[in-house]
């Protein structure tokens, strides 16, 4: 995975190491990713949608694009495309969950 790098002190060897997992779809490197970013995520999420049954669901979509699609978060910080990608599903027209608002 060449293009999982780190780019700044926000990528630890520990998340590299993780996400190639996900990459190889082992499904317990996901578990371990939700346990250890679920937090942020929900917070970057609640804070723009103020409503924490929706910002659950939310933050289920984000890794579950994450799972799909892990390829395209291994550029960069793993911990700022992260909260790019929960500001995106939280923001009208990011995922359908927000569009039921």
């Amino acid at each position: 995975m060449a293009g999982l790098r780190d780019r700044g002190n926000l990528v630890t060897n520990d998340d590299i190491a993780l996400m190639r997992r996900v990459v190889s779809r082992d499904p317990a490197a996901l578990g371990e990713m939700f346990d250890r970013y679920h937090r942020l995520v929900f917070f970057i999420v609640n804070r723009i949608v103020a409503d924490e049954p929706l910002a659950e669901e939310l933050t289920s979509a984000v890794f579950l694009e994450l799972w799909e699609r892990p390829a395209a978060y291994c550029d960069g910080a793993f911990v700022t495309r992260l909260a790019q990608l929960s500001r995106r599903h939280a923001l009208p027209g990011g995922s359908e969950c927000a569009n039921e608002r």
